[in-house]
């Protein structure tokens, strides 16, 4: 433990124990209180032992800190009169601060399970209670509702030394240095892409702040977990973004599907103009592979079709893009479908052996082979657009020539497919954890 984060535990501890002291409680007494007021509340007969107790008070946190809540209210103090300006953490690379939920919460037992469970992931283990989707929705739920929130990121300048070394064409190169951070996907995947959106957040405002009063006119993104948390952390109407026109770089056939999941282009388009309400920005409708190259009769569809022309055509001459990309993996095809988009693992089950194995990956549902080239024959790159009305790959490389193209990642798997863009001259510029960098760094 490092001596900040030790430093923290104790003092909180002190706290505890002279609130328990001002109350004339031995540690057995208040041990025995805290377990009627857990059975009272969850209906099951719940035990703490004076030992916990005594840990606390020590500094050392053991179990569920959930069950912190109901030893404040028998104290009689709020939680954040115990933790005050020290509900501080640090650990595998990241500085976070926490607190608990009103205890009114109708969701506070879920926030503080989240809460749990990401203290137990940054210290190393590697929960057991609760399955790998239910671990991923509550660590969700902790961070999405800012009950825990990341103050920092450690930038890994070594690995980004040697990234630029091995792939001159890098603009820019930025690692959030995670070692010690559990490598199962099921509970890592999401502190990574929080860790990943908050290091793009803070490093993309350094180098605004550098480039005034020259800053880009135009932003486009794509969709994605990791987006829609960049997205999120932009401080609510920063000035710097007050005058930027904001775009989506695709829309897919089977839109209304995937909006569910709020990750979307077209949807993080809605959710940044309310966090920055004096920027503009256009979501991108979807086109009909048919009606691409028609010229309708009716007023209304003219409209409607030079209207789609007209923001793909903003869309492509973007000064700066953030993307996101797929890996070619089963598991994620899968997960793909399960979010809507049924037509694109449809389509690479539908590709030859030989074809899928060349595939490394998409962007912007392109799929590509380790050259960074679009895969497949003409069928199946005319199914993949009648799935997709977006910027085309050479746009891609437009952007990166006059601006930035900047790939956001929290997985080690979709290194092939970046690999792949960044020798093709797609990307510049990378925003990656410290897992995906020791994937891209052996790759011959």
């Amino acid at each position: 433990m490092n001596q900040a984060k030790k430093f923290t535990w104790e003092k909180i501890g002190s706290r505890l124990r002279q609130a328990r002291e001002e109350k004339k409680l031995t540690q057995q007494e208040l041990a025995n209180r805290m377990g009627q007021r857990l059975t009272r509340e969850s209906g099951e007969d719940v035990k703490i032992p004076a030992s916990m107790i005594r840990q606390w008070e020590r500094g050392k946190f053991p179990g569920a800190l959930s069950r912190f809540w109901a030893l404040c209210q028998e104290l009689g103090c709020s939680t954040d009169q115990v933790l005050g300006e020290t509900a501080v953490g640090e650990g595998c690379g990241l500085r976070w601060k926490w607190q608990f939920p009103d205890p009114a919460q109708s969701d506070r037992g879920r926030i503080q399970k989240g809460i749990d469970l990401f203290h137990q992931i940054v210290s190393g283990g590697e929960p057991s209670d609760v399955d790998g989707n239910g671990n991923e929705l509550l660590l969700k739920q902790a961070l999405y509702t800012a009950h825990i929130q990341l103050l920092g990121v450690r930038r890994d300048e070594e690995r980004e030394n040697r990234l630029r070394q091995k792939y001159g064409s890098l603009k820019y190169c930025f690692v959030a240095g995670l070692d010690g951070l559990p490598s199962s996907r099921v509970v890592d995947s999401t502190i990574r892409a929080e860790a990943v959106a908050r290091l793009a957040v803070d490093e993309w405002l350094k180098i605004l702040n550098e480039a005034r009063p020259a800053l880009p006119r135009s932003i486009g993104i794509t969709g994605g977990t990791v987006m829609a948390r960049f997205v999120e952390l932009l401080p609510f109407a920063h000035p710097l973004l007050s005058k930027m026109e904001w775009l989506s770089l695709l829309a897919t056939k089977e839109y209304l599907r995937v909006a569910l999941a709020g990750t979307s282009a077209n949807n993080l388009i809605g959710r940044l103009l309310y966090r920055q309400p004096l920027a503009v920005g256009f979501g991108l409708p979807f086109v009909n592979l048919d009606r691409r190259e028609m010229r309708p009769n009716r007023a209304e569809e003219r409209w409607e079709l030079n209207y789609a022309r007209d923001i793909l055509s903003r869309a492509r001459k973007v000064d700066v893009a953030f993307v996101t990309v797929g890996t070619r993996e089963v598991d994620y095809l899968r997960e793909q479908a399960l979010l809507g988009l049924v037509s694109l693992a449809t389509i690479f089950e539908e590709m030859s052996e030989q074809e899928q194995e060349n595939c490394v990956g998409d962007v912007l549902l392109r799929l590509l082979d380790r050259d960074g080239k679009e895969i497949g024959g003409e069928r199946i790159k005319e199914d993949i657009r009648k799935l997709v009305y977006s910027i085309e790959l050479d746009d891609l490389r437009q952007i990166a020539q006059r601006g930035e193209v900047f790939v956001l990642c929290e997985r080690a798997e979709k290194s092939n497919v970046i690999a792949a863009l960044v020798n093709r001259g797609l990307v510049n510029a990378l925003v990656i954890d410290s897992a995906t960098a020791d994937r891209l760094l052996a790759q011959s």
